[in-house]
Order: structure tokens, then C-alpha cells, then sequence
């Protein structure tokens, strides 16, 4: 388990690299802060651990600035 969980943190951090090369800092940042998202999912199906109210407040806070960085981003883009 400790290996596979070594292996995915590995091939996770290439391909974060690998993403801002490829993008602006700006489109690629907010999407790496749903880490918090995934933390609980994992959390809660590996060990049972159930996110308090914060956690879910934050997550939600953290979907909706992404999602208002993307639209932002995507007009830019057009403009």
C-alpha cells in the first residue's frame, strides 16, 4: 500500500509539472487546491473518517473560486 500510494504521489507530482509548463500558473493553481476535495474522499472510504462542516464549507468555497477562474480565464482568452 505504501509503495502504490509512493508511486501515485510521484506520477501525481510529473504531471502537475507537466501542467504548468503547458498552462498559465493562473488556470492550473486553483485546480490543484481540490487536493482537500480528494483528501476527504479517500479519508472517508479508506478509514472511515467522516469531514466536518468546515472541511465541506472550504471545499465548496474551493469549487466555486476555480470555477470563477476558469470562466475568467476562458474570456480572456477570447478577448
Amino acid at each position: 500500500m505504501l509503495v502504490l500510494i509512493g508511486v501515485g504521489g510521484g506520477v501525481e507530482q510529473l504531471l502537475a509539472t507537466s501542467a504548468f509548463q503547458h498552462a498559465p500558473a493562473a488556470l492550473v493553481s486553483p485546480i490543484s487546491y481540490t487536493a482537500i476535495i480528494w483528501a476527504s474522499i479517500f479519508g472517508y472510504f479508506i478509514w472511515g473518517d467522516i469531514p466536518q462542516i468546515h472541511t465541506y464549507l472550504g471545499a465548496i468555497f474551493i469549487i466555486i473560486s476555480t470555477l470563477f477562474i476558469l470562466k475568467f480565464q476562458q474570456r480572456k482568452i477570447k478577448t
